[in-house]
């Protein structure tokens, strides 16, 4: 049976092999034998170093580079914050909490979001999108 993490700890697993299955993808870890061992880690949040990530192309970006992203209008006025990036069938989409309340969905195109700048902590959206 694997070690657990310490409550709201961190523990590493190694990988031992990657298969993927009809709607699923399945992960071996070293020290995880069964599946009673695999479910004590149902819920977990795996996670890899950013530097074992492959080069995206310059317009691409991995979901955790935008989460808590500065959302600044055409203007330069701050009016969100980036909450997450959902990839749904018909575009990826920005979940933002606007400054003034609430949460909106932004389409992550062009046209909407034109400049992100992750190194600078902030992306542009067109007013009407986040207005809406």
């Amino acid at each position: 049976s694997p070690t657990p993490a310490p409550a709201g700890g961190r523990r590493e697993l190694r990988i031992e092999e990657v298969r993927f299955t009809t709607g699923a993808l399945l992960v071996a870890f070293a020290g995880v034998e069964d599946r009673t061992a695999a479910e004590k880690l149902r819920g977990c949040v795996l996670e890899v170093p950013a530097s074992s990530l492959p080069e995206l192309a310059e317009d691409e970006y991995y979901p955790f580079e935008l989460r808590g992203l500065r959302v600044l209008d055409e203007e330069g006025v701050e009016v969100a914050t980036v909450l997450e990036l959902l990839d749904t069938p018909a575009q990826p989409v920005l979940t933002v909490r606007r400054a003034a309340g609430g949460e909106v969905l932004v389409p992550f195109t062009l046209e909407a979001v034109p400049t992100v700048d992750v190194p600078g902590g902030r992306l542009v959206v067109l007013r009407r999108f986040v207005l809406e």
